[in-house]
């Protein structure tokens, strides 16, 4: 028995938009964190004190540079959040999951890049709270719906014939 994928366009159309929108958002913090280290000197290595001009004791990863740790903090919390989240949606448009509680499933992707980026400005650029953990909660709640419409029709897919 031969299995077609079949996967709904507008559904994927609007993962992939908000799949590049995600990537947009680590290649911004990406970016943030080599500006502030040029600005404050810090090296990325000791080897990158002859071609930063950096002082060698500032080299272990910008330790001590408050905007440089929450610039490489934020991209720990991406490795942690958005390629996972990216893997899970992807894998909801594959299965052809286009809708949820009888509505389309696309607005989650909007809603979540929408947390991912405020989480972001929060974090990096202002440094605000209680914004920065409203915003990480709006989006992991995303993540855990999809996840759920993820186990959902993997569980339906296993038990049809």
């Amino acid at each position: 028995m031969e299995m077609q994928l079949v996967v709904d366009r507008t559904t994927f159309y609007h993962w992939g938009v908000a799949v590049v929108m995600l990537l947009a958002k680590v290649l911004f913090v990406s970016v943030s964190s080599g500006v502030f280290k040029t600005k404050a000197a810090v090296p990325a290595g000791p080897e990158d004190v002859k071609f930063t001009g950096g002082d060698k004791s500032k080299a272990r990863f910008g330790m001590g540079n408050q905007d440089v740790e929450r610039c490489y903090a934020a991209l720990r919390n991406d490795f942690e959040q958005v390629y996972p989240f990216i893997f899970v949606s992807g894998l909801v448009v594959l299965l052809n999951e286009s809708t949820i509680f009888g509505r389309p499933i696309f607005p989650l992707f909007y809603v979540y890049v929408t947390a991912r980026w405020l989480h972001t400005l929060c974090y990096v650029v202002l440094g605000v709270q209680p914004w920065r953990t409203l915003s990480f909660i709006l989006g992991t709640s995303m993540y855990m719906t999809l996840t759920a419409k993820l186990i959902s029709a993997l569980l339906l897919l296993h038990s049809t014939p």
